[in-house]
């Protein structure tokens, strides 16, 4: 398989090795009074000092000249307070890559807290997870032609690319003579285009995107366990040894097409989905806690406005990507508060 060229990765992946992460939560006792706090509208302050964040954005999109749309991204990873106190390796990663006009890709993975080296594993997975998925679309032609590919089309390309990582990422625990278990992570990857988007995932975090009449819908559905701390991961023999393994009642993987315009998407680890999400609500019919996995309209249209009118203001590249991750830190209470590590994506078009 060829290789896809990025430059310029090393110098935001090594960061990843001074900064700590968290102990895995999936299925943590429901909140009885979630609230999703509005973003701060001060949050895009320029004066910051990268020290507990980074970002593997590694391109700037500027406005097509088709006249197609095109998109302008903002990433990063935080760590966790609990991460911090514990003195763990940060465990979040994620890539940001275009492809060519009007179309790139967005991965983020979400290393295992128990498992000891599981920030290399999510490193390791977020870069190879591009190179592979761009290199299947484009080798069918879906890129060049700018079309999507069917439902049977993705799925085959979802399951020989994550069969591929999973090898490749076997080899990599295997010369560095570390445990594969070890290096366990979950991976979720948004294809985003001018006519829609892909996207793919194993394990938990979340994933959505606005439509054309603002309506904010999810993605993905999070793969989780029957018990808490519970969820699956890109290692897990229990996917790769069959074709129709099931977790949360969807595939694992689990893959999705969005054919029709969409002016933003987001993906983020599960340190985020609380303070974004309303993923814990009850049931009053039931009295049972229900996750209805929606993304809150309340967090994301002021981020949208926000990062929209810095673009048009021409606010250059750095200093938008230091007010997302200062804002990553502490834009809400809740994210100021969070054990977990936190990693956050959200593209919008221009």
């Amino acid at each position: 398989m060829k290789k896809l060229k990025i430059n310029n990765i090393k110098q935001h992946l090594n960061q990843t090795l001074l900064m700590s992460k968290k102990n895995k939560t999936i299925l943590s006792p429901p909140k009885t009074n979630q609230t999703i706090q509005t973003p701060n509208n001060k949050f895009l302050t320029i004066d910051y000092n990268l020290t507990k964040s980074f970002s593997n954005v590694n391109y700037s999109q500027t406005k097509s000249r088709s006249g197609n749309d095109d998109w302008f991204l903002v990433g990063g990873s935080s760590i966790g307070k609990s991460h911090i106190s514990s003195n763990k390796p940060c465990q979040d990663n994620h890539f940001c890559a275009s492809i060519k006009e009007g179309w790139g890709i967005s991965v983020i993975c979400d290393g295992a807290g128990s498992a000891e080296n599981s920030h290399l594993g999510s490193e390791f997975v977020s870069i190879k997870t591009v190179e592979v998925f761009v290199d299947f679309l484009q080798s069918n032609k879906f890129v060049s032609n700018n079309k999507l590919p069917n439902e049977q089309e993705w799925q085959s390309i979802v399951n020989l690319g994550f069969r591929s990582i999973y090898n490749s990422l076997s080899d990599f625990a295997n010369e560095k003579r570390i445990d594969f278990n070890s290096i366990a992570c979950t991976v979720i990857v948004i294809v985003y285009t001018p006519i829609g988007l892909l996207s793919a995932h194993i394990g938990d975090g979340r994933g959505g995107y606005c439509n054309v009449n603002g309506v904010w819908k999810s993605l993905i559905t999070p793969h989780k366990g029957e018990e808490a701390n519970q969820t699956i991961f890109i290692t897990s023999s229990r996917w790769i040894s069959t074709n129709v393994f099931k977790m949360s009642d969807v595939l694992v993987p689990e893959c999705r097409i969005i054919a029709e315009k969409v002016i933003a998407f987001t993906l983020m680890s599960d340190g985020c989905e609380a303070h974004a999400y309303d993923c814990s609500k009850m049931d009053e019919e039931t009295s049972k806690w229900m996750d209805p996995n929606v993304p809150s309209e309340k967090f994301f249209n002021p981020l949208l406005r926000q990062l929209k009118s810095m673009y048009d203001n021409k606010v250059p590249l750095a200093e938008i990507t230091s007010s997302w991750l200062k804002f990553i830190e502490e834009g809400t209470v809740g994210l100021k508060d969070e054990a977990d590590d936190k990693t956050l994506i959200l593209g919008i078009t221009i």
